[in-house]
């Protein structure tokens, strides 16, 4: 009942009285119970994804790992036993232990065909994270033929133009983003860009992921006026469904503000930062560094339309909230140096005299 009520918790967002039921489920019946036991497996595994969706990653993994020291050795290759073994696997990764992963992965995905179908939920999800792993340990080639592979078996089993393809086609995008191969990314984004909405819905999460990374694709390779034409469709559609202060909306408005900035289109950009900033502000949970970034940007912005004593307070901020990160002092001391130019710049200057003094 526990474990029920756990799952029951989980699905309705009380994440924190999700796990303390799992926990008190698995604690019980590991003290009154046999380790194989399914109820007890059956908690362990509910606790593990639990965690997992948490990226609470090392307890992810402890879970896990007892609860495959649960099977013996008949029951390895079990439906059970894959779909723990891959969870352990994700967990590694999630933990940046991708060497560790990776076997798994490999192992999982040439065995579980034949024992849970080669469309079964476990698999899908290794064909799309696996790639991840080979770019982390930087073993591109692999990488890359993992993601084509999972096109090609996604478009097979559910056809061209399904949520399935089109998904597997996202994954494939981001990698050669990633790889900087943008000439073979961006054929893929615009089309993800053109279809997604009619497949999925305007303001489906996924269609919004891939629309932003052709949003990217597109800033990379020059196409600004395209870029910015793209990440403010988002913005509508973030600001219709989302509202202006959901973390989402504020991130992908820094984004097109920034782009408008190298633009010149100034005015839109500052006016853009400012609400940005009004949506997070301390009590809005966002982190510190995050925040700085938006000062920071919405300080250049401010230099620009020459608001200049604003501009100085966002980059003071700016710096407070991110201290320690070089790459971000830089860019705060570009700007600085920046604003001290505008002021001399705009200081009127005064002819010198003096009067002759004999001696």
């Amino acid at each position: 009942l526990l474990v029920n009520y756990g799952e029951v918790l989980r699905n309705a967002g009380r994440t924190d009285d999700a796990l303390a039921a799992l926990e008190t489920a698995r604690n019980s019946l590991a003290a009154i119970t046999d380790p194989s036991n399914q109820e007890y497996r059956a908690a362990l595994s509910a606790l593990g994804r639990n965690y997992l969706e948490e990226s609470l990653a090392e307890d992810a993994r402890e879970v896990f790992t007892t609860l495959l020291a649960t099977f013996d050795a008949e029951e390895q290759q079990s439906p059970n036993w894959l779909t723990a073994r891959s969870n352990l696997a994700i967990a590694n990764a999630t933990d940046g232990r991708h060497k560790e992963a990776i076997p798994i992965y490999e192992e999982v995905l040439a065995t579980g065909a034949d024992v849970l179908g080669s469309q079964h939920a476990t698999l899908r999800r290794i064909r799309s994270t696996l790639p991840d792993s080979y770019f982390a340990i930087g073993d591109a080639e692999n990488a890359l033929a993992t993601a084509r592979r999972a096109v090609g078996e996604a478009t097979e089993a559910h056809g061209l133009g399904t949520v399935g393809e089109l998904v597997a086609l996202n994954n494939y995008a981001v990698l050669l983003l990633r790889l900087d191969r943008l000439d073979e990314a961006l054929p893929i984004t615009r089309r993800l860009a053109t279809e997604m909405p009619d497949v999925l819905g305007s303001d489906h999460p996924r269609t919004l992921i891939g629309l932003r990374n052709h949003a990217s694709v597109l800033d990379k390779l020059g196409q600004d006026n395209e870029a910015a034409a793209v990440l403010s469709s988002i913005v509508d559609i973030q600001q219709a469904t989302l509202g202006d202060a959901h973390f989402d909306t504020i991130v992908t408005k820094n984004n097109l503000a920034h782009l408008l900035e190298t633009l010149g289109r100034s005015m839109v950009a500052a006016e853009l930062m400012r609400g940005v900033v009004d949506h997070s502000g301390p009590d809005s949970g966002l982190p510190p560094p995050a925040r700085g970034i938006f000062q920071l940007n919405l300080g250049r912005s401010l230099i620009s339309i020459g608001e200049l004593d604003q501009a100085e307070s966002a980059l003071n901020l700016a710096l407070e909230l991110f201290p320690g990160n070089k790459s971000h002092e830089a860019k705060v001391q570009d700007a600085r140096a920046r604003l001290t130019a505008m002021r001399s710049a705009a200081r009127p200057k005064h002819e010198e005299t003096s009067d002759a003094v004999g001696t």
